[in-house]
């Protein structure tokens, strides 16, 4: 339970309860101190102050509390010293007034020598605040081997066993964690009187929680959520602690009692772990590898630790300064600005704190402006991405719930089940329910099954087995899921068909069993109640996305502007009172018809008892396809609003947020719906092509807006944000400056003068106003905004409620320019229309090169009158009546047509066939009018069919066919056209395209041996036939495929290759070459030369992709110089291999 007036929870209450003790503690000593100041002892109590111990008049209680601090803090600088560790000239861990938690810190003295500090550098300084501490000294050097880190987890110990690789890796996953494991361990020795190598370190740690007080002065701000979230983490550490860091080899190192008699004393509890990150959170510095790549600015090569000391230098954005490891393995602390005698020395850590962060983890503000101060929105889905399949699911029900979409439906499911209201029927009960059964009752007792067997699955019940298997992408639609859930329980899918998502069409009213009656026994158990209560939350979800569909709003930003310029930034307490109109902006992710389809099915289920989805429903999935394109807007940690607005990674992902389906269907890149895993239906190399060819996209651009309507919803969604924060302040900021009093508008803040004088010089943080008159003039800097920590609480609203207005108006100011913005979705739909129309076309060319391939090409064709006689009957009869005898004729159109692969002879002699044409001069002057004609395309034709190279391809029926594309066609063009003509299956088309590609390649690069110019039966003259080395071993073959390449005649094949053996040079030698597995191979050499052989060989294996590399090509040396030289003695062996100097033998010797 929680506490309604401050949030808090029971366990929550010591904590504060123990802040409020030491604040309480802490004003009570103050007060002390002022008051023996004022009885004249400012002498002694400054002699005090000056020193290491900052000791006052106080209680006897008082005096003890310090004087303990006192020898733990020298304690632990003599055991540093002794270690190796330096404290800087000039400076001095002691006592600081007005620090929180312990009050100690690193302090700049005048150097207890009486020189003045000037002199330190060989500068005077010229009668501004004369400084100790310059930028760029050494503050303090601290070996590593002090600290709690990764470096010395390498040699650590648990009960002297070494524990040291398993804690490293703990490490590399969760340092901060990981410490914390280190620090409750050495801590505990300690409890318990067991020795501990950092005892002077450890008892000085200490870590107090917020009082009561301040987090009344937070309610309303962001810090306020911030803390809310840190404390929801310490849940989170406790139990990555307990599964992760306490699991197998290291389970003894988080017990409460170490020690080899420490078992069953329980391991690290929450307050425990809350604790350790406390310390974790407000002591850890984080430390630059200085010889890590880009120097000790390197962020990659930064890592979180523990420093004795260094733990006390407080944060300040703008002191400078760093912090580093060197190659001795010592830290070292350099000074970034110039520190007065008397001020505690600051340093920049490199966080990147936000005012939020620097308060709770510090309990104090550092002085000026923060450059980093932001507030962080936490937006639904953010990390759905990245989550595992449990954590999905949560998500998915916080983001529906969040942004008023309909309840998902294995969530009533779960539920209906949890109360029984589809009964609790098993496999077995409904396999012999029986024809006698309804089909109704049949279908509830399947469903009731189906969720019983869910709850045995790897998810242990938290999931429904569709749900599991969308989720492990085991199943890639609904109705997939469904069907195997069913099929893994054996119930019959017949029996579920229709009841997902079509509830609304069949009005059939379910008749349900009652849920249990909590008066009745058995009725008031607990798990019954949260059903009960669950689904009441979801009727009311229901409700609400029913009512709220279509509703929008907008930020109101009338009046902003004018309160900050009229010098009135907070308005009146009036104005506080009134409602902000659109302040509460109820903008949601437009799902579409996933969203009405979700409506529809929670509807019927709470209107009629229809059974609602089991797994994911479409909207499920329309929601992790968003989370998928908000992971690329960057880490959640930088979903930052600043004084200059939004950052680009959270309007990035408010932009994806509010996106609708059509706007989430464009930024995947188009084409058929992808799914939401991520899988598309073009292959890798294809993508890429598109990509060069300007015709494909990149899915998404995190940068750019996405339409106009969706940015202005975008920034109505971020603004409304803001303006919430503003409007929950309990106090206006004039209530604020009056309650901050006399301080510094710069030192709080609120005026960004901090550097006005190119110099910042850091001074004592002290009250007295006689000490103040002591200081010489120039700009002084305290550590921290003065008074206290409810002081810092009261700053803190005063600059995060100047920060949200600053990005209200930065807001409107980018809502008044949307004009000028262009918008991706709109350049993606151009994109896309332009994509189809190049598809249209390409579809277009794929299939007029498909129909290259199965239609040979028209050559020439002749219309031919063919005289025919004409027998009708009237001219008979006339022709015996005059006794004279006349033939009538009759005169056809007939055409003659040669297309490539034709035999030009043969065509003419069948067509006089055909046509009863019996003349030799007929047959003569047709065959020579075709072949005219055929030349007369020969130019066009011999620069239009130019191949590239070809590759011969066994197709699905078992025929060779030969690819052979022209030049300037797109190979994979060809190839598509191919595998279309010879029923290739599209998934093996890219890789055919590849091993297409790879060897016109390597056919390319082998030299050509020989081309001939043919004159081909179909009378084409600009044909060339080629050879290339590796080829003139098998001519007929070689002849046979560019016959087929080039539409020959198959009977030419066999001159071709006459006529290339005699053109090459005569074989010297020629021997078979057996390959398991294959046809046997014949290998020619025609040049004796030893290099020339060996070309050969190499070309030889190539060509027949033989493989085994230079082996093989030796193998075929050897014979073939063997055989050119048969008196020489013949070692059938391997070349040596030879490592580290020795040789090997690699096969079996011989001599012949």
């Amino acid at each position: 339970a929680e506490d309604e007036e401050t949030g808090l929870g029971v366990t929550e209450v010591p904590w504060m309860i123990a802040m409020e003790v030491g604040e309480r503690r802490e004003r009570e000593r103050m007060d002390r101190l002022a008051r023996a100041k004022a009885n004249g002892a400012n002498g002694a109590s400054d002699e005090a102050e000056g020193g290491e111990s900052n000791s006052a008049v106080s209680s006897p209680a008082t005096d003890d509390r310090e004087a303990e601090l006192e020898a733990r803090y020298s304690e632990l600088k003599r055991w540093v010293a002794r270690k190796g560790g330096i404290v800087g000239v000039g400076v001095n861990v002691s006592r600081v007034v007005g620090k929180p938690g312990d009050g100690w810190g690193f302090v700049a003295t005048d150097g207890g020598d009486g020189t003045d500090d000037g002199s330190k550098h060989g500068d005077v300084n010229t009668g501004e605040s004369p400084t100790v501490v310059h930028p760029g000294d050494v503050v303090a050097r601290v070996p590593i081997a002090l600290a709690l880190s990764h470096v010395a987890a390498r040699t650590y110990r648990v009960d002297d066993a070494p524990v040291g690789d398993l804690l490293r890796r703990l490490f590399d996953q969760a340092p901060e964690y990981a410490m914390c494991m280190m620090l409750l361990h050495e801590r505990f020795k300690l409890v318990h009187g067991l020795d501990s190598p950092w005892e002077p370190y450890v008892r000085t740690l200490s870590h107090v929680e917020p009082s009561v007080a301040v987090l009344r002065e937070l309610r309303g701000t962001y810090a306020d959520e911030a803390r809310r979230e840190w404390d929801a983490r310490v849940k989170t550490a406790h139990e990555w602690i307990t599964d992760v860091g306490c699991a197998g080899g290291l389970r003894q190192m988080c017990s409460r009692k170490p020690g080899r008699h420490g078992a069953g004393s329980g391991t690290f509890n929450r307050d425990d772990v809350r604790w350790a990150l406390g310390v974790v959170r407000s002591r850890a510095v984080w430390i630059a590898r200085r010889f890590g790549p880009g120097g000790g600015d390197s962020s990659s090569r930064r890592f979180p630790a523990l420093v004795p000391l260094l733990d006390l230098l407080p944060h300040d954005g703008g002191a400078g300064g760093t912090t580093t490891l060197g190659v001795d393995n010592v830290v070292t602390v350099t000074a970034g600005s110039s520190f007065a005698p008397g001020a505690e020395v600051v340093v920049d850590r490199g966080t990147n704190s936000t005012d939020a962060e620097q308060l709770l983890a510090y309990h104090a503000l550092a002085p000026g402006v923060n450059v980093d101060n932001a507030v962080r929105l936490n937006l639904p889905g953010a990390e759905i991405a990245n989550a595992g399949v449990i954590r999905k699911v949560e998500l998915l029900r916080t983001w529906r719930r969040e942004m008023a979409m309909p309840p998902r439906g294995a969530d009533l499911w779960r539920d209906a089940r949890g109360l029984g209201l589809y009964g609790d029927g098993d496999e077995d009960e409904v396999r012999a329910m029986g024809d006698a059964a309804r089909a109704s009752a049949k279908k509830r007792r399947s469903l009731a099954a189906l969720a019983a067997k869910g709850e045995g699955g790897r998810s242990g019940g938290a999931i429904t087995i569709e749900e599991e298997l969308l989720l492990t992408d085991e199943a890639r639609d609904p109705a997939e899921a469904a069907a195997k859930a069913a099929a893994r329980i054996g119930v019959d899918l017949r029996l579920l068909d229709g009841d997902e998502y079509d509830n609304d069409d069949d009005g059939e009213a379910y008749v349900l069993y009652s849920a249990p009656n909590p008066d009745h026994p058995g009725g008031d158990d607990p798990a019954l109640d949260h059903h009960r209560r669950s689904l009441a939350r979801l009727a009311a979800q229901t409700a609400a996305a029913a009512a709220y569909a279509d509703v929008s709003g907008g930020a109101d930003y009338s009046g902003t502007r004018r309160e900050l310029e009229s010098g009135n930034p907070g308005g009146s307490a009036n104005d506080r009172d009134e409602t902000r109109s659109g302040a509460d902006l109820e903008a949601r992710s437009d799902g579409g018809n996933a969203t009405r389809a979700a409506l529809r099915s929670a509807r019927a289920f709470f209107e009629r008892g229809a059974p609602p989805p089991r797994g994911l429903d479409p909207l499920d999935l329309f929601l992790l396809r968003k989370g998928r394109l908000m992971s690329a807007c960057g880490e959640t940690r930088d979903f930052l609003i600043t004084a200059a607005g939004p950052s680009d990674p959270l309007m990035c992902a408010t932009r994806v947020l509010l996106a609708n389906e059509t706007e989430v269907k464009a930024l995947e890149g188009g084409g058929s719906d992808p799914h939401w895993s991520g899988d598309r239906m073009e292959s890798a190399s294809e993508i890429e092509r598109l990509k060069k060819l300007g015709l494909m996209h990149e899915p998404f651009d995190a940068a750019r807006p996405l339409s106009e309507t969706n940015e202005r919803a975008a920034i109505r969604r971020v603004a409304s944000a803001a303006t919430n924060i503003l409007a929950g302040y309990g106090t206006t900021e004039e209530e604020d400056l009056e309650r901050l009093g006399d301080v510094d508008p710069v030192v709080l803040g609120i005026v960004d003068d901090r550097h006005g004088d190119g110099r910042g010089v850091w001074s004592r943080d002290d009250s007295n106003p006689e000490k103040n008159a002591s200081t010489p003039p120039g700009r002084s800097w305290p550590a921290r905004v003065p008074g206290g920590v409810l002081a810092s609480a009261v700053a803190l609203r005063v600059r995060e409620r100047r920060m949200l207005r600053g990005a209200v108006l930065a807001l409107r100011d980018r809502a008044e320019t949307l004009g000028a913005l262009d918008f991706q979705v709109e350049e993606k739909e151009r994109r896309r229309a332009e994509r189809d129309a190049f598809e249209r076309e390409r579809a277009e060319r794929i299939r007029e090169l498909s129909r290259t391939f199965l239609e040979r090409e028209v050559l020439a064709s002749i219309d031919v009158d063919v005289v025919r006689p004409d027998s009708s009957s009237e001219n008979d009869e006339s022709s015996e009546e005059s006794g004279i005898r006349r033939e009538e004729t009759t005169t056809i159109t007939k055409t003659v047509t040669v297309r490539a692969g034709d035999d030009v002879e043969s065509i003419v002699r069948e067509f006089m066939a055909a046509n009863s044409i019996d003349s030799t001069d007929a047959f003569a002057s047709l065959k020579r009018t075709l072949l005219e004609r055929v030349e007369r395309g020969a130019d066009a034709r011999g620069v239009a069919n130019r191949r590239v190279g070809r590759c011969a391809v066994i197709v699905p029926n078992g025929r060779k066919v030969v690819v052979a594309p022209r030049v300037g066609e797109e190979l994979s063009d060809v190839v598509r056209g191919f595998a279309e003509a010879y029923d290739v299956p599209p998934p093996l088309v890219p890789a055919l395209a590849a091993r297409v590609n790879a060897s016109l390649v390597k056919r390319a690069s082998r030299a050509t041996l020989l081309t001939l110019d043919v004159v081909a039966p179909d009378g084409r003259s600009e044909l060339v036939f080629d050879v290339v080395d590796g080829e003139q071993h098998d001519l007929v073959e070689t002849a046979r495929e560019w016959a087929l390449a080039e539409s020959v005649h198959p009977g030419a094949a066999v001159q071709v290759a006459d006529a290339a053996f005699r053109a090459l040079p005569p074989v010297i030698v020629a021997f078979p070459v057996d390959v398991p597995g294959r046809a046997r191979k014949t290998i020619a050499i025609r040049d004796g030369n030893e290099a020339a052989v060996r070309r050969t060989c190499e070309a030889f294996c190539e060509a027949n992709d033989l493989g085994g590399g230079d082996a093989t090509v030796d193998a075929l040396v050897r014979g073939a110089m063997s055989r050119l030289n048969p008196g020489a003695v013949l070692v059938d062996a391997d070349r040596r291999v030879r490592e580290g100097g020795r040789a090997e033998e690699v096969g079996d010797e011989g001599a012949g």
